[in-house]
């Protein structure tokens, strides 16, 4: 009887040093399986150090400001302020005062406008000793380029734009600006030199709404456009260019 059981017990321990010893053989058979796999780290420190900054495909931008794997940053878009001296601005601060122009024409303008209105000290003082001859409508063309001057684009050379390049009404805010003007302006090359033209003009038809002085108004667009020039040195045209006499 003691016999069997001792057989019985040296089976038991046979079979058990068997299995210990298969388990143990597929176990290191997994870790070295694993040890030859490629870890990527794409997040901040671990307990095994920092991730890779080198080109390995993986980026890590959040520990590796200049990780050759991360896609570059984007170029920030071009300014499209033109010449209003306010270069950080997209669009004019006064676009939705511009009515029935072209995309490209209430940019153009509207920059225009807000040069004027950043650069009035001085405009103004311009303006009011044209060829000594003081105008003093100041207050009012201050107002419409800084606050209440519009600007519309004609379709059509009939009515006031027959002959002319603009009109204006009195005790209005608009600048009319006409078509063969406009066409002309279009074939200029160069944006301060469109905008030249433009500012001439706004100033001329904008003064018209505050001074009815015909003869007056008559010298203020190409003192305008003078003032434009001397503060822009792209300017290449002259007065003459704008269709404008």
């Amino acid at each position: 009887m003691n016999s069997v059981i001792e057989r019985y017990l040296k089976f038991l321990v046979l079979m058990i040093a068997i299995l210990f010893s298969t388990f143990s053989l597929i176990t290191n058979h997994a870790i070295a399986k694993d040890s030859q796999k490629t870890f990527q780290i794409a997040g901040l420190d671990t307990p095994d150090g920092p991730p890779p900054c080198g080109q390995d495909g993986q980026c890590n931008l959040a520990t590796c400001p200049n990780d050759p794997d991360c896609p570059p940053e984007p170029e920030p878009p071009e300014s499209t302020s033109g010449s209003s001296g306010t270069s950080d601005n997209l669009e004019p601060s006064r676009a939705s005062d511009i009515k029935n122009c072209t995309t490209q024409e209430t940019t153009e303008i509207g920059f225009a406008i807000d040069w004027g209105a950043d650069n009035w000290a001085g405009f103004e003082t311009a303006l009011e000793s044209i060829r000594d001859w003081p105008v003093k409508i100041g207050g009012c063309l201050k107002n419409r380029f800084k606050k209440n001057g519009k600007v519309v684009c004609e379709d059509s050379m009939k009515g006031k734009c027959n002959g002319n390049n603009g009109w204006a009404a009195a005790l209005n805010r608009k600048c009319h600006m006409c078509p063969d003007f406009l066409d002309k302006i279009r074939a200029i090359s160069g944006v301060e030199n469109r905008q030249a033209c433009y500012f001439a003009l706004v100033t001329h038809e904008w003064g018209h709404t505050c001074e009815r002085g015909h003869k007056t108004l008559e010298i203020i667009d190409d003192e305008a456009f003078n003032f434009w020039k001397s503060n822009h040195p792209g300017v290449t045209i002259n007065f003459n260019d704008c269709g404008m006499q």
